[in-house]
């Protein structure tokens, strides 16, 4: 949901959800804000003396009042709403679809829906929302779009906000929610006329949610029977694509795995993880310039992937190409110098640099987290030998 910047709000409790410290975060299509909340005169009744306590110094400084009646009919059953009153709604859940976002602005018992296939309802005539009469000329929808408009037009002025006005710890969390880009006040939403209606994709969305279902009850035939049914429904769907790509390479039909993971990244370009589980699929089906080009793809749209950084090293290795193989394989130690894989590929390649030492000391470092690694003590050998220095139960004279 969004409310306009500027907005005084106190909301109602609703069920389920967690509100910290008497304040609520609410995302504003690119800009997200932190509001008061508190109870209506009913609620606060139900509230236990120490939660009244906890509350009642809250309250002095809370801006704003009670929703309530927005949404509360009186004893003729009309909805209690205000002349003045703007309830404003969106959602960017439909972009990670690749289907355009949904806008709603509702006022006066009228409400407008902005989306590639526009709607407007006038409530008292129709409250269930079967009649779409929604023209552009129509002086309540062009009163409620300019509202909207407004709406967009205040949060583009919140995106010149530097980082700097909000704590880094509630973006940190705003970003693990979904809400901010990269840069604070960042959205992906793109323009909604340029996508897909997600009013027209209810049935690709049904048949996503039963392939997830059944990934979970691990039924991968059900899964991979949903996923195909959506992709003949609208084969430009990336999270099919993406899903179907991963259940694939889970199954080992690599070649299969990489097709689908490379239409669904043509069509999102900054999906990482797709590019980098393309990047799987190539390099186990021995496409190696193939999956190369997918692992650099998925690092630069996320850095530091320890995983993509890995196999990346282990592709140039295989075409011998050490120092691109060694640049990876540093930068994977560097994230996570515990993990002694890294530390092994990397020995690896210092050995065909005839670098011994510089290997010998990565594998002494990997030793210490899997001392009991065969693999490990051969590669040691190997870099004594090269060093010219045999293993000590070699050197000593047979009894």
């Amino acid at each position: 949901s969004a409310i306009a910047a500027g907005t005084k709000v106190i909301a109602e409790p609703i069920s389920g959800v967690l509100f910290r410290n008497g304040k609520v975060m609410i995302s504003t299509g690119g800009n997200t804000g932190v509001f008061d909340f508190a109870y209506s005169d009913e609620s606060w009744k139900k509230l236990s003396d120490e939660d009244k306590i906890r509350y009642r110094a809250a309250f002095q400084q809370m801006d704003g009042g009670s929703l309530q009646g927005t949404w509360v009919g009186d004893r003729s059953g009309k909805l209690g709403e205000k002349a003045d009153t703007y309830a404003i709604a969106e959602t960017d859940y439909p972009l990670r679809f690749g289907w355009a976002p949904l806008k709603s602005i509702r006022s006066d018992g009228m409400k407008y829906i902005e989306a590639p296939r526009p709607e407007f309802y006038e409530l008292a005539k129709d409250p269930k929302e079967l009649a779409n009469s929604y023209e552009p000329w129509n002086q309540n929808v062009q009163k409620l779009r300019a509202v909207l408009a407004d709406f967009r037009k205040s949060v583009a002025q919140q995106k010149s906000i530097s980082a700097g006005t909000v704590p880094q710890q509630t973006i940190d969390e705003l970003k693990a929610l979904g809400y901010l880009g990269s840069n604070p006040g960042a959205t992906t939403a793109a323009e909604p006329s340029l996508l897909p209606d997600p009013k027209d994709k209810i049935q690709v969305q049904n048949l996503l949610h039963t392939a997830m279902l059944a990934d979970e009850d691990n039924k991968p035939q059900a899964a991979r029977q949903a996923l195909e049914a959506a992709l003949k429904l609208d084969p430009k769907t990336p999270a099919a694509l993406v899903q179907l790509g991963q259940l694939e390479l889970t199954e080992k039909h690599f070649s299969r795995a990489a097709e689908l993971l490379a239409q669904a990244r043509a069509l999102r370009p900054e999906d990482a993880t797709a590019a980098y589980d393309e990047g799987r699929a190539r390099y186990e089906n021995g496409d190696l310039a193939g999956a190369r080009d997918a692992l650099e793809a998925s690092l630069k749209n996320s850095s530091g992937q320890f995983d993509a950084r890995l196999l990346l090293g282990k592709v140039y290795a295989r075409l011998q190409d050490w120092p691109k193989a060694q640049d990876q394989l540093e930068a994977a130690v560097f994230l996570d110098g515990k993990r002694p894989e890294s530390r092994i590929e990397l020995a690896r390649v210092l050995l065909a640099e005839k670098h011994p030492q510089e290997a010998l000391e990565q594998l002494r470092a990997a030793k210490e987290t899997e001392p009991n690694s065969t693999e490990i003590s051969e590669l040691m050998a190997e870099a004594q030998r090269d060093l010219g220095n045999e293993p000590a139960e070699k050197k000593k004279a047979p009894q």
